[in-house]
Parts: C-alpha cells; sequence; structure tokens
C-alpha cells in the first residue's frame, strides 16, 4: 500500500470514528426528536432537493435513503400529514409519483441541517489555523459529492 493510500486510509478512518461517536450519535437523535421526527423521518426529508419543484420520484428516494418503496411509503405518508412533504404525479409519466419539499418541509430541512452542522465537541478543541486547514482539505475532498 502506498504511503497516500494508507494516510487516506487514516484520515478517513478518523472522519468515520467521528460520525460513529456517541456524540454525534446524540446529536442526530436531538435534533430529530427537536422536530418530533423519527431520525427515517428526518434521513427522509433531507434527502430531498432544496431547490426546484420537481422533487424525486418515489423509487429513486427509496433508493437514495437506502430502503424499500413499501417502507419509504410509509414514511412519507407521515411527513405528509406534517405538511413537510407532497405528493405530485410526474408530467411526464403519470404513473410514477414524486415527492417535494412544502414550505415547512424546506423549513425543518433547514433547522435540522443547522442543529446537525454543530461541530463535535474534538474538531472545537483544534486551533483556528488547524480548522482553517482541515476544513479547506475536506471541502477539496468533498467536491465530487456536491450537498443535496
Amino acid at each position: 500500500m502506498s504511503e497516500d493510500e494508507s494516510l487516506a486510509r487514516a484520515a478517513w478512518r478518523s472522519m468515520y470514528q467521528l460520525f460513529r461517536s456517541e456524540e454525534f450519535q446524540r446529536q442526530g437523535s436531538a435534533a430529530a426528536a427537536a422536530l418530533e421526527l423519527t431520525e427515517q423521518q428526518m434521513f427522509v426529508l433531507l434527502g430531498l432537493p432544496l431547490d426546484g419543484d420537481g422533487g424525486m420520484a418515489m423509487r429513486e428516494l427509496a433508493e437514495a435513503c437506502h430502503t424499500t418503496p413499501s417502507y419509504l411509503t410509509s414514511v412519507v405518508d407521515a411527513l405528509e400529514s406534517r405538511d413537510f412533504v407532497g405528493r405530485h404525479p410526474d408530467p411526464n409519466d403519470r404513473r410514477v409519483t414524486r415527492v417535494r419539499l412544502t414550505l415547512n418541509g424546506k423549513a425543518a430541512v433547514h433547522q435540522a441541517q443547522f442543529l446537525l452542522g454543530t461541530p463535535p465537541s474534538g474538531l472545537l478543541a483544534l486551533s483556528t489555523d488547524e480548522l482553517r486547514t482541515l476544513s479547506t482539505l475536506l471541502a477539496r475532498a468533498a467536491e465530487p459529492y456536491p450537498w443535496p
């Protein structure tokens, strides 16, 4: 294994460790609870595009959320009852149902992103220069994976 690959693996392991931490898990649970959602409902909301009115096809959303269309239906039902999403027929194929965020749903997504964006204590312990360097490097590494 090359030194570059070894270093990349070490960096990835550290990032994974941050996301698997109890602190991060509590933060996700707290964000969902603050919105009075289950974590799966919040995950579905965060998977929908904020811009544009097209939304996503149910099947496409199920794939993005790594779940089955039948399970997603119950999650979307709950979100729809809270006026966070709406279902609409696809303009090109009326057999396809699309899901899109409502104004309330967009507000909930912004709130969830804010709550989930609170940095873990390990990051806050870094110096300003270290955070600047880390932020720049992670942004470069994340460029191929646009934010939804």
